[in-house]
């Protein structure tokens, strides 16, 4: 038991720290602190809190802060038209020192039970080990609203190695219809022939009349699946392009340009007639060169 125990434990530690981590990840787009001052009492049973004055407004707005039994329980309501991820910390401040929750010590938002709309969040045993009777403490609430964007990654690109399929199919619609061009001269040569012979009043012209109609349907078929298959592949460039610009305007704004230290791009400068052709290097100047 003592080794399953100890297992769960370590499990359950790896779970928290990767959601933390995960958080850190994900761009701020707006953080907001929240301020309760508040002096430790003796209660009816055990040790209570008594609140200063305090306010609280923005995306997260604190509803109340109690102490039950010995965890510091705090009641919020979100923004219903925030559509972003947002995340929920408490810091206690005792005399300039500041004192952070471990990762075991808060526990999951959860939405109340009577009311959809109002979430809780626990610091658990904070009275066992942090308060003191008698003492002045302020509780800061941390509130960060977060972009769905993990920011330390690259920014999506559309580069090649997704354009290349994309490429790959035209260039293989485009094959097809320059072989569907050989059985269009085929299906000329053998009606041109079949014309020829019944002019000439000879009866053996049906086989090339026959020839040109299979010529002709070769032609159709892969002119049509040539066409096909560009236009598909044409279209899904588009959308995944789209998709990807998407993305990286999500992502700009979210995390901010990053700027590129070098760029290469072909240079074509009008040259008076004369054929002169290059490359330009650029090297932003916003940031000095290291």
């Amino acid at each position: 038991m003592i080794r399953k125990g100890l297992i769960f434990q370590i499990l359950l530690c790896g779970v928290i720290l990767t959601n933390a981590q995960s958080l850190e990840n994900l761009a701020s787009l707006r953080t907001e602190r929240d301020r309760i001052p508040f002096s430790v009492i003796d209660g009816e049973i055990g040790l209570d809190i008594q609140l200063g004055e305090w306010s609280s407004e923005g995306f997260v707005k604190i509803l109340s802060v109690v102490l039950r039994d010995a965890d510091l329980v705090i009641s919020f309501q979100i923004d219903r038209s925030i559509n972003e991820h947002y995340d929920v910390q408490m810091i206690l401040e005792v005399n300039d020192r500041v004192i952070r929750p471990g990762p075991f010590d808060l526990s999951n938002i959860t939405s109340s039970l009577e009311d959809e709309d109002i979430f809780t969040r626990i610091w658990e045993d904070i009275a066992e080990y942090h308060l003191r009777l008698g003492q002045q403490y302020t509780l800061i609430v941390e509130k960060r609203l977060l972009c769905q964007v993990d920011c330390s990654v690259l920014p999506p690109e559309f580069d090649i190695k997704y354009k290349w399929p994309h490429y790959t199919g035209v260039a293989v619609g485009v094959g097809l219809i320059g072989a569907a061009q050989f059985f269009r001269q085929r299906k000329k040569d053998h009606y041109d022939l079949y014309i020829e012979r019944w002019e000439d009043g000879l009866e053996n012209g049906g086989q090339h009349l026959q020839d040109a109609r299979q010529a002709e349907k070769n032609q159709n078929l892969l002119t049509y699946t040539g066409l096909g298959i560009s236009a598909a592949s044409a279209l899904w460039y588009v959308l995944r392009e789209k998709k990807f610009n998407k993305r990286k305007q999500n992502y700009e704004r979210c995390c901010g340009g990053r700027e590129e230290d070098l760029s290469i791009n072909p240079w074509l400068p009008s040259s008076h007639g004369f054929a002169v052709v290059g490359i330009q290097l650029s090297i932003p100047l916003s940031r000095p060169l290291e």
